[in-house]
């Protein structure tokens, strides 16, 4: 179809091109892999950041990792009427104890290598985990996962550079179709990512939707306690406000519940049956 990239084929190198390939790999990873290790909570350094490009030893060219030779040129603009609503601080103006508490030490991940290499071993072997134990984001530490990553990866810095090749030669500079080549080639990855992220959504919701069934029974509980009034079933009653901080005004009182930091604000709807009403 028009304006869509090629199908990607992944051709045979000579020895010579294998090696230097195999080189430019190396390095690329290197880079790859000293941003997401030395990433404080996945906070990137500015030294990092400022890596702007490589050499490609197949053409002694640079092969930019932000940005391709001949990319647009980007700007940055601000709104006039924008309020600063805060002070973001650098590194060096924070104290140590602060320090702590935003980047990991190398003590706390030993004790996360410890917890997650059990499960792992678990996970490669297929065995059921124990409770407690949560094996969500480590599907990539497991020998197969590394070896798919790995394959992933490197199938998109071959297509990037394959691109880069050929559009040097031809002395062309076109970095839009060049991202459109990685985006093919990574388009499976995506929607694995999606679906996963999806399915913690949905985790997400199910358990917003257990914790809300809860308080409400026992909001409801307690107003017909109060009222003495027979607790109506859970299909008789419905959530009528829940969020945090303080709810609108409603003709019932709010029960207070307090989780940790947040203070979430459970408001009792009951839905009377007739008999109960001509009762009364």
């Amino acid at each position: 179809m028009k304006g869509l990239a090629p199908s990607i084929v992944q051709l045979p190198l000579s020895p010579k091109k294998s090696l230097k390939r195999e080189k430019t790999r190396d390095c690329l990873s290197a880079a790859s892999e000293h941003i997401s290790t030395s990433s404080p909570r996945g906070i990137k350094p500015l030294a990092v950041r400022r890596v702007a490009s490589l050499v490609n030893p197949l053409t002694n060219a640079k092969v930019m990792i932000h940005g391709g030779l001949g990319s647009r040129t980007r700007v940055v603009s601000f709104d006039k009427e924008a309020r600063i609503v805060g002070h973001v601080p650098t590194r060096g103006e924070l104290t140590p104890e602060e320090c702590t508490t935003i980047w990991y030490s190398k003590d706390e991940f030993k004790e996360m290598k410890k917890e997650y290499i059990p499960v792992v071993k678990k996970l490669a072997k297929k065995l059921p985990l124990d409770e407690g134990e949560e094996a969500r984001g480590l599907e990539h530490k497991t020998p197969r996962g590394c070896k798919s990553r790995q394959n992933n990866r490197f199938q998109a810095m071959d297509a990037v550079l394959d691109e880069q090749e050929r559009q040097f030669e031809m002395e062309r500079k076109d970095a839009d179709y060049i991202a459109q080549i990685y985006r093919q080639s990574s388009a499976h990855c995506q929607m694995n990512a999606y679906l996963s992220a999806k399915k913690d959504a949905e985790f997400v919701q199910q358990m917003r939707e257990t914790s809300c069934s809860e308080g409400t029974r026992d909001a409801a509980g307690q107003f017909c306690q109060k009222q003495q009034l027979p607790l109506p079933e859970v299909s008789e009653m419905r959530l009528s406000s829940f969020r945090y901080g303080a709810p609108e005004q409603s003709p019932t009182t709010p029960v207070r519940k307090e989780s940790g930091k947040k203070v979430c604000m459970v408001v009792p709807q009951v839905v009377l049956s007739p008999q109960l009403v001509m009762s009364g």
